[in-house]
């Protein structure tokens, strides 16, 4: 099985693909979409969406695992601009006929570190950990990415 995990964000977006095996999980391929140098909105999102695509025909997931859409009633751009990222992934998950599975944080959380109120520390470093691998990543968009596998893995074993 392979597995396509998205931390979503219009500047920065962490991809995490794993493949599961009946004995082990292996992380086939990691990267940040970055948009930071892209000015104009409609091509950030084309280069998201076109990213994602050649991820998905690369490595063609069974199943994408993302975030559930939470933000906080201080910061309502943030959460505009995540539902159009968002709407970039379920769009390419429908036209790829790609099965998409939602987490809310506070599950990653749970799963990840047995405490959905865990500090965003506390979840890298159990990631790493989970992962087998030495230290935890540098990138907090990647290790979300990779959490969010690591919790549809606990939750579908």
């Amino acid at each position: 099985m392979i597995i396509l995990g998205i931390d979503p964000g219009l500047r920065i977006t962490g991809l995490v693909v794993v493949e599961k095996n009946k004995s082990s999980a292996k992380i086939r391929h990691y990267q940040e979409l970055n948009t930071q140098k892209i000015k104009n909105l409609s091509k950030k999102l084309e280069f998201l969406f076109s990213s994602l695509e050649k991820v998905i025909a690369k490595f063609r997931p069974d199943v994408i695992v993302v975030e559930k859409l939470y933000s906080h009633y201080r910061h309502p751009l943030t959460l505009v601009s995540l539902a159009q990222v968002r709407g970039i992934i379920f769009l390419v998950a429908g036209r790829k006929n790609i099965n998409l599975i939602e987490y809310p944080s506070t599950k990653v959380k749970k799963a990840i570190t047995s405490y959905g109120s865990a500090s965003k520390d506390q979840v890298r470093k159990m990631v790493a950990y989970l992962s087998g691998l030495d230290r935890p990543l540098k990138s907090e968009h990647i290790s979300d990415a990779l959490g969010l596998v690591l919790t549809y893995l606990y939750y579908n074993k």
